[in-house]
C-alpha cells in the first residue's frame, strides 16, 4: 500500500526491488493499481442523469500518496461538470479514509447545507461514520440519503452498499508476480505499471 515518498527513494537507492498496490506517477517505482476513474464518472454520471442533482463528495481531494483516491475526485468532478455544468463545493470534503474524519465532514454538511441526494465516499470502510452522522440528524439510509461508493469491502454495515469494485485479489496477484520478475531481473529498466479495471456492483 502507499508509504512515505521517502522510503520510496530511500529503496530504489538501495537497489531492493519493490512494487506498491496503488497508482503512482513515478517511472522509478513499480506498481499495480486499479483503474477507478471509469467506473466511477459512469456511476456517478448515470446518478446524475438520472436527477439526483445534489451530490456530496467525502474523501481525499489531493494527495501525495493515495493517487487512486485523486482519480475518484477527478472522475466526480468531470462527471459533475459535464451533466451539471457546475461543482458544488459546499457538499465537498477532502478528508483521510476513516470513519471518524467521514463522521465529522459529513456531519458538518448535514448541519450546514441540509442532507444531499447521494454522498459518494471513497472506501467502503468510512461508511459507517456516514450511517451515524445521518442517524444523529435523523436521516435514515437509503430512504433518505443513499451512498454510493468504492472498493466492496466487508463491512458490519446491516445493509448492502452501491459500490465500485476493486479487483484486491488480483491485484495482489498480480503485484507479487511483478516483484517476482523484478527479482528476477533487478536491472530492468522500465518499472512495470499494471492498471486493472473496475466495475460497478449495485
Amino acid at each position: 500500500g502507499p508509504v512515505d515518498p521517502e522510503k520510496y527513494r530511500m529503496l530504489n537507492l538501495a537497489k531492493i526491488p519493490f512494487v506498491i498496490i496503488e497508482d503512482h506517477p513515478d517511472p522509478s517505482i513499480a506498481s499495480v493499481c486499479a483503474d477507478v476513474h471509469p467506473s466511477t464518472y459512469r456511476c456517478i454520471k448515470a446518478i446524475l442523469d438520472a436527477g439526483f442533482s445534489r451530490l456530496a463528495y467525502i474523501g481525499m481531494t489531493t494527495s501525495r500518496i493515495l493517487f487512486t483516491d485523486i482519480q475518484k475526485f477527478r472522475a466526480y468532478l468531470e462527471a459533475m461538470d459535464d451533466v451539471m455544468h457546475t461543482v458544488d463545493f459546499s457538499l465537498v470534503r477532502h478528508v483521510w479514509p476513516s470513519p471518524d474524519y467521514a463522521y465529522e465532514a459529513f456531519r458538518d454538511i448535514l448541519r450546514k447545507f441540509g442532507p444531499p441526494q447521494v454522498v459518494f465516499i471513497t472506501s467502503d470502510f468510512v461508511a459507517p461514520g456516514i450511517f451515524k452522522a445521518a442517524g444523529e440528524a435523523g436521516f435514515l439510509i437509503p430512504e433518505h440519503i443513499q451512498i454510493l461508493s468504492c472498493d466492496t469491502l466487508k463491512t458490519n454495515l446491516k445493509i448492502s452498499l452501491a459500490s465500485i469494485d476493486v479487483p484486491k485479489k488480483e491485484m495482489g496477484r498480480q503485484g507479487i508476480r511483478t516483484l517476482l520478475d523484478l527479482i528476477a531481473d533487478p536491472g530492468k529498466h522500465k518499472k512495470p505499471k499494471l492498471r486493472l479495471s473496475t466495475s460497478f456492483v449495485p
